[in-house]
């Protein structure tokens, strides 16, 4: 009797004991927890911007790779009142902003009149000559860079700004000006 006695209280013992070292086990902090803190989450690394080449009008610029472009030849449907090209820098989400580069003939236009203000400066990080021309007028905003490609063709860059359409967003600044610096004649 003795015996089972003896046994009983072993196993209450040994039951109590590990009762015990299971509700500190989870009150502290494991080894693993306490010695390294959680990694912060991550943002997923930037894709590498794209870069779009003209051989025939010889130049370049990047933009950002979720972005797409859209080229268009319409002098070859229409003849001599259209640009020779008109490439479109179009975000992956509805804006009310838009990028456009054409090239077209001629000289360089300058416009000074109550809607646009045509001033001298230079564009990107390599600093190209350019004509910068501001319009303004009933909700539409265009900003153009006109740049001399050669004798009698001119690009030009213009961000065109309609209005806020409903749950359209602006491209960021920082978009735009990335595109600006990147452009190589």
């Amino acid at each position: 009797m003795n015996k089972i006695l003896l046994g009983i209280v072993g196993i209450a013992l040994i039951a109590a004991a590990g009762y015990f070292w299971y509700q500190e086990r989870d009150e502290a902090p494991s080894a693993s927890t306490s010695l390294h803190s959680p990694l912060p989450s991550q943002s997923p690394p930037m894709a590498a911007p794209k870069t779009h080449r003209d051989i025939q009008y010889n130049f370049s610029f990047t933009y950002p790779s979720d972005f797409h472009i859209e080229v268009e030849d319409p002098f070859s449907k229409y003849g001599n009142d259209y640009p020779l090209r008109v490439i479109r820098v179009i975000p992956p989400y509805t804006s009310y902003e838009d990028i456009e580069i054409i090239v077209h003939t001629g000289g360089i236009t300058e416009r000074d009149d109550e809607i646009c203000t045509t001033t001298s400066g230079k564009i990107g990080k390599r600093q190209i000559s350019a004509t910068e021309i501001h319009c303004g007028d009933a909700g539409v905003s265009n900003m153009s860079y006109q740049v001399l490609l050669s004798r009698n063709t001119v690009l030009r860059i213009s961000m065109i700004t309609e209005g806020n359409r409903q749950n359209a967003i602006a491209i960021p600044e920082n978009q735009i000006q990335s595109i600006l610096d990147s452009f190589e004649l």
